[in-house]
């Protein structure tokens, strides 16, 4: 198994933390957040703090998940089938978890597990973590169980013990009686998280804090935006802004950012959204290429436009969206990911964050011929999905209905799609 350096700072919630300052759980360095949804302990409930949790974790640009206190006393489709009900028209990064503490002994244990987390996939199209600690992964278990990521809890350790089923775990919970800044009612659990945790599998991590932050660190965190040439940057919007404080930050309006950036309602804006700060015009994609060639450096970001910018001097940027790695990255601009690890500075080439801006070189972004990153080729348009989205809302945006998104994106239930997911417009 890993040890605890290898992991992501995490923490899972319920109602027994209390009223959570999820703003300042941010900044105390929580990257992912596992919200208890629901239990079966004592009869079906929702946890009473799981809607209020969920939308304080999402407007702080925390990642998020939800989990299933399981008993094995009730019925494992009907527990999964009350869980699934409460994830739906929500946003998720995490993988749903269940949370197995009882029926260790029972015989039947896996085969009920199993049924809770095919009835999960079923119905939200999502696959399931199994949580449990060292003694029920030794012995709860039989080996069918191994296709699941484990979720373990081991207080005390540095390296939780080993089982006869999984090698690795995709999060270790390390204590429960510590506070962390934002929760003061109640200690909560601390946990390490590797990217066997997202969705998607390979969620871009890089910038995320390793551990918690101190407020020494707090203090010297920066916070002035990616430059992209000499009259124009770039600023990535975080959990908790409004245009308004993004304005006063850089020093202009409100209304000026708004008719840069195309943006017609300014209480709308998204986590991830890479924001123009300079008065530079919109340019397109071939420009932006033409411009490269020529050397120019006003190029910039501008909200619903390319994730390509120049940004002077031989280079361009781009915005890392949903789903990329360095290679396809690489691949599409003509170039290595060892030579974009190294402009970059990128030590892991594996961790590359969603809205991330990479630098590219000049002969890269030419060869990369002005095709859009978000074009599927062919006339199509993708769409990256931003915290928060609803399928409703996107079509809306795109001047379609969400019955045609879903059948275009092959969507079951159109009340589960997931941040950074890449769904097709037409």
């Amino acid at each position: 198994m890993q040890s605890i350096n290898e992991g992501i700072f995490g923490i899972d919630v319920s109602r027994w933390q209390g009223n959570i300052d999820w703003s300042r759980v941010k900044v105390a360095g929580v990257n992912i957040a596992i919200i208890k949804a629901s239990g079966a302990d004592d009869g079906f409930y929702e946890d009473s703090r799981f809607q209020t949790n969920y939308q304080g974790a999402i407007a702080s640009g925390i990642k998020v998940g939800a989990y299933h206190f399981f008993t094995e006393y009730e019925d494992a489709i009907a527990q999964a089938e009350y869980f699934s009900s409460l994830l739906s028209g929500k946003t998720w990064n995490i993988k749903p978890a269940i949370d197995v503490e009882s029926g260790l002994g029972d015989s039947q244990l896996t085969d009920k597990v199993i049924t809770f987390c095919e009835r999960v996939k079923a119905l939200t199209g999502m696959d399931c973590v199994i949580y449990c600690n060292t003694n029920y992964a030794r012995n709860a278990f039989d080996s069918r169980v191994a296709k699941y990521p484990l979720w373990v809890a081991h207080y005390g350790v540095d390296t939780p013990g080993d089982n006869p089923i999984w090698g690795q775990w995709a999060g270790f919970q390390y204590s429960s009686d510590e506070y962390i800044d934002g929760i003061t009612e109640n200690t909560v659990d601390k946990n390490r998280f590797t990217e066997a945790m997202f969705l998607n599998g390979s969620v871009g991590l890089s910038g995320i804090q390793i551990g918690e932050v101190t407020a020494s660190t707090i203090a010297q965190r920066e916070t002035s935006p990616t430059m992209s040439g000499q009259d124009a940057a770039t600023y990535i919007v975080q959990g908790g802004d409004t245009l308004s404080a993004i304005a006063e930050q850089f020093g202009t309006s409100w209304q000026v950012l708004a008719e840069i950036n195309g943006i017609s309602n300014p209480d709308l804006i998204q986590i991830g959204q890479a924001l123009r700060i300079s008065k530079t015009q919109n340019i397109s994609q071939g420009e932006v290429s033409a411009a490269i060639a020529q050397g120019e450096t006003s190029a910039a970001v501008a909200q619903g436009g390319t994730p390509l910018a120049s940004s002077g001097q031989g280079t361009a940027t781009y915005i890392v969206q949903g789903e990329d790695t360095l290679s396809t990255i690489a691949e599409q601009f003509g170039t290595s990911w060892q030579a974009l690890a190294e402009i970059n500075g990128i030590a892991n080439p594996d961790l590359i964050q969603i809205g991330q801006v990479l630098r590219i070189s000049k002969a890269s972004a030419i060869a990369q011929g002005g095709t859009s990153p978000d074009s599927g080729g062919q006339g199509n348009t993708t769409y990256i999905v931003q915290g928060g989205d609803t399928l409703s809302a996107i079509a809306q945006r795109f001047g379609t209905s969400w019955e045609s998104l879903a059948q275009l994106n092959g969507l079951a239930n159109p009340d589960l799609i997931y941040e950074g997911q890449v769904l097709r417009i037409g």
